[in-house]
């Protein structure tokens, strides 16, 4: 899928579905593809916002811990591509 095709839906989701779940699982993605982009305070907020959704939403916690401990002007792009495996 075409990643601004993807970002779309996800913040349609965001939008328009009643689903506490979906909309914290919509975070989760967008936070995700921000962390692609090295956009680190959108990935971080997209996180917490997914775990105001769901506080149980483990993955979201991990990724948020890991930015939160790194510091942003110094090796974030080589964490982020640890974290995706490239």
């Amino acid at each position: 899928m075409h990643m601004t095709l993807e970002m779309e839906e996800l913040q349609s989701i965001l939008v328009f579905d009643p689903d506490r779940r979906s909309r914290a699982f919509a975070h989760l993605q967008l936070g995700r593809l921000a962390m692609r982009e090295e956009r680190r305070e959108a990935a971080m907020q997209h996180f917490r916002e997914a775990l105001v959704l769901d506080a149980h939403m483990d993955r979201a916690r991990e990724f948020l811990k890991d930015l939160s401990q790194e510091r942003p002007a110094r090796g974030f792009g080589l964490r982020i591509r640890s974290l995706f495996g490239r």
